[in-house]
């Protein structure tokens, strides 16, 4: 038995599931196999300690058993991982119930050592025999449904379909090899120039960029989600701090002294008590003052638990770092609880960049960021700028000083020598004359 939850351990698991397996099959039954994967426990560890994540275990296994009925099985495999054995399963609909009750149940909040914790579990469902005949296929498939699951947004359940295994094989595919990556260098940063209204390039965006042996390029939007789903996006989020820490000292000595770089916090990274221990600590080491990074924090970051993220984020400007709401306009939007945030900057949305000048309705919007931030006395970057109608609009909306442009008009994302030749080539500035006329 699993010592902290008292709970049936992997081996016993195991045991239980073949003899179940037997014994539907002897009675000709259905047997379903639910695999509960908790969302987020690795930040409850990191941020919070061991002992406030076993007491959120203990808490899971009750809440489990509470859910089925007492001669079903509830075990844990191991870390955030649980399994349950429910004999004679009628099928999808009942089950169903019972998937949405634990989701329901796991879902609803939990006070490890007096903190507030959110919860949330991903729930993979097989049958025998329509899935699978032997413990492996079942576990197998179980698995496969679970991280459906995780890719669906998280606490939710999902039943195997057949469909459903390459897509899971290539999630599997990249965390395998985002874990080599990270220890043999196949990472990098790209930039991409943010261009002020006189065309001078101020500062850039760190995007990462994975270069893989096995893989080749691998494209953020497929990396990015497996590794928050992992607990991976801490590691990433630690190294694109570092490297544009040191890429920002190198060109304010070459391009620019007052010169800043944007980097991208993750919901994990903003959620970490350590984090402004971290920023300091990559300041210090590149002797950079705060105002050289630009920290970008999406609305529905910060509106998660508003208290704490103002707290964050005011340890954070003390340091004089420039704080950035991106995407804005895709989340909460709450223009009462922006006022309470020291915010710097707010980055509009390239979804509304697309649409300016051809659809009233992302013009209207863009309109209203850039009045909103103006009454805030705060920077307004646009990102995505593709053509050059799109930046005659916001210079008619936010007058050619209104603004910060960014975009594939001025230049994609590229590397750090690609980005120092064409500054001094004078490329981008080329691109950028018409903001002043």
């Amino acid at each position: 038995y699993d010592t902290l939850t008292g709970l049936p351990n992997r081996v016993l698991f195991q045991d239980r599931l073949l003899h179940s397996i037997s014994q539907s099959r002897r009675e000709q039954q259905k047997l379903a196999l639910i695999l509960v994967d908790l969302d987020n426990f690795k930040t409850v560890n990191d941020t919070l300690g061991h002992a406030a994540g076993d007491e959120m275990l203990k808490e899971v296994a009750k809440r489990l058993q509470a859910c089925v009925r007492e001669s079903d099985t509830v075990a844990r495999l191991g870390g955030d991982e649980f399994a349950l054995i429910l004999m004679d399963a009628k099928g999808p609909v009942e089950m169903a119930r019972t998937a949405g009750e634990i989701v329901l149940a796991l879902g609803t909040s939990y006070q490890p050592m007096g903190f507030d914790v959110a919860g949330g579990a991903s729930l993979g469902i097989t049958f025998y025999p329509d899935d699978g005949e032997t413990l492996e296929e079942l576990l197998k498939h179980a698995d496969v449904a679970m991280y459906r699951a995780k890719e669906r947004g998280r606490n939710n359940y999902q039943f195997f379909t057949a469909d459903m295994a390459a897509g899971v094989a290539d999630a599997m595919l990249i965390e395998t090899g985002l874990r080599h990556a990270l220890e043999a260098g196949e990472l990098s940063m790209h930039y991409q120039p943010q261009l002020s209204a006189d065309g001078r390039v101020v500062g850039a965006e760190a995007l990462m960029r994975w270069n893989s042996a096995e893989l080749g390029q691998v494209p953020p939007m497929r990396f990015i989600p497996v590794a928050e789903k992992n607990g991976l996006i801490a590691a990433l989020g630690d190294f694109a701090l570092c490297e544009a820490s040191r890429q920002c000292a190198a060109w304010r000595l070459s391009i620019d002294p007052d010169f800043r770089i944007a980097v991208n916090l993750s919901a994990a990274q903003f959620r970490n008590e350590k984090l402004t221990e971290k920023v300091v600590g990559a300041l210090e080491k590149f002797a950079l003052p705060g105002s050289a990074l630009e920290l970008e924090i999406t609305e529905t970051v910060v509106m998660e638990d508003v208290a704490r993220g103002q707290s964050v984020l005011k340890s954070l400007k003390d340091q004089g770092c420039r704080l950035a709401i991106d995407d804005f306009g895709t989340g909460y939007s709450s223009l009462a609880y922006l006022k309470r945030f020291p915010m710097d900057v707010l980055k509009i949305d390239k979804s509304f960049v697309d649409g300016l000048g051809a659809d009233h309705d992302d013009t209207a919007v863009a309109q209203a960021i850039i009045g909103l931030a103006k009454s805030l006395r705060l920077e307004v970057v646009a990102e995505g700028v593709e053509t050059r109608e799109q930046l005659d609009c916001l210079i008619q909306l936010a007058g050619a000083e209104g603004f910060i442009a960014q975009g594939y008009y001025f230049a994609k994302p590229m590397p750090a020598a690609e980005f120092e030749r064409k500054v001094a080539e004078g490329f981008l500035l080329a691109k950028a004359d018409g903001i002043t006329q």
